[in-house]
Order: C-alpha cells, then structure tokens, then sequence
C-alpha cells in the first residue's frame, strides 16, 4: 500500500499505493501509483504513476506518467508523460510527449514532442525545439532556437543548396543545414582542365546568416578544404577559407551570392608533384 518516509531493501520494494519519502533498493523500486520524494536503486526505478523529486538507478529510470524533478540513470532514462526537470543518462534520455529542462546523454536525447531548453548528447531528437541543441548530430521538425553540432537538420529550417565557382577552383558545390543563424557547411568541387591528374577539394565549415531585408541576406562562413591531386589523400593540402557575402532571393527557390574571400593555404613545402 502507501509509504511515508523510509523503506530500505537490501533487493525491491514494491508499493501498490503512494509514496511520500525514500526509497533505497539494492535492485529495484517498484511503486503502483504517485512518489513524491526519492528513489535510490542499483538497477531499476519505475513508477506507474506521476513522480516529484529525484531518481538515482544504476540502470533504467522509467516514469510512465508525468515527471517533476532529476533523473539520473547509468543508461536510460524515460518519461512515458510530460517531463519537467533534468534527465541525464550514460546512454539515453526519452521525454515521450514535452520535456521542459535539460537532456544530457552519452548517445542521446530524444523528446517525442515539443523541447523547451537544451539537449546535450552525441544525438539530439525533437519535433519541436524551443531552446538549443548541441552534438554531433541535431534533428528537429521546426525550432525557435539553435542547434549547434557537426550536422544539423530542422526540416522547417535552412537547407540550401549551391553551385559556385571561386578563385581556387571553378566548379564548387555546397550544401547548407541547420538554421540561418548557425548552419552547417558541406562541399566539394573540382577543376576539370588539370592534365591527367583530377583536381578536386571535399570541405566543412559553419556559417551565419543575418536579413537585412525579406530578401536579402548578409553571410558569413569559415570553411575548411582539402585540395587533392588524384588520390593523394595523405598530404595536407588545406585551403582554410573566410568569407563575406550577401545573398539575394531572386523567387522561393531561388538565389544567386557573392562576396569577398581571404584564404589561408596550409601545406608542406616538399611535397613531389603537388599543386600549388
């Protein structure tokens, strides 16, 4: 039935009631309806009901209704409900509808619906993202924030794809993901008319964008290039690249940039046959 105050098991407590107070199990706390209070377990903690306060496991954290307060769990923690507090895990935190707080996870942070704060993970998941994200890999279906991370994706967001020719090579293609705010930059480009030796360069970088007017866009990025002849890989042939530009929407699809660049050539000067 209901517990107040202390239960202490050396293996499970297991509640059909309420609990008010500490749970402290060598194994498992198992609680039927309501805790309010504190949940301590080598193994699992898991309640049927709604949960205030703090869970401690060795392993699973699992609230099947709404949860207020810590979760901390050596691999997964999961709020079936509405969760509002902060979640963090070795391996995985899962909000299953809103998640108002912060996730932090040694792979990742799933919210089923709507975050509002921050995710911090290697993955990072939410439909709707009201705050920031930042990992390697940032996911979401429309956000009010900013994802930072090697790889973002908001599919209401910024995705552009660029043709361009610069002063290194004449034949450039790019891709942009994330927000205007802060997006990532993957491209790559070639030079056709190099002999029998193929010059071509693979890169990232961020970028920023700010409007200045409903079409009209300030860039700026920092990008990164590898410059390879043929297959030579192993040699550090690195065009680091600035630049600022203006972009201007000519329709919905469509756009055409330009702007300023400094480049920085990063090398070694005893390289065979190499292109400068």
């Amino acid at each position: 039935g209901d517990v107040e105050f202390v239960e202490l098991a050396g293996f499970v407590n297991l509640n059909g009631g309420k609990v008010s107070g500490v749970q402290m199990a060598g194994f498992t706390n198992l609680v039927r309806r309501d805790v309010d209070g504190y949940q301590f377990a080598g193994f699992v903690n898991l309640d049927w009901e709604n949960f205030e306060g703090v869970q401690l496991a060795g392993f699973v954290n699992t609230v099947r209704g709404t949860t207020k307060g810590v979760q901390i769990a050596g691999f997964v923690n999961t709020a079936v409900d509405t969760a509002k507090g902060f979640q963090m895990s070795g391996f995985c935190n899962v909000a299953n509808k809103s998640m108002t707080g912060t996730q932090i996870a040694g792979f990742c942070n799933v919210t089923i619906d709507t975050l509002y704060g921050t995710q911090i993970g290697f993955v990072n998941y939410a439909k709707q993202l009201n705050g920031s994200q930042i990992g390697f890999v940032n996911v979401s279906k429309s956000t009010t924030g900013v994802p930072i991370g090697f790889l973002s994706y908001v599919n209401d967001g910024y995705h552009n794809l660029e043709i361009s020719a610069d002063e290194v090579l004449p034949l450039n293609i790019a891709f942009r993901t994330g927000v205007t705010a802060f997006h990532n930059i993957l491209s790559a480009g070639l030079h056709p008319g190099t002999g029998d030796t193929l010059l071509w360069n693979f890169g990232y970088g961020f970028g920023t964008s700010i409007k200045v007017s409903p079409k009209t866009l300030i860039d700026f990025d920092l990008t990164s290039s590898q410059i390879v002849a043929g297959n030579n890989f192993d040699k550090i042939n690195l065009i680091n690249k600035a630049y600022l530009g203006v972009d201007v929407r000519l329709s919905k699809h469509m756009s055409i940039a330009g702007g300023i660049t400094v480049n920085e050539k990063v090398t070694k000067m005893n390289y065979d046959y190499y292109p400068d």
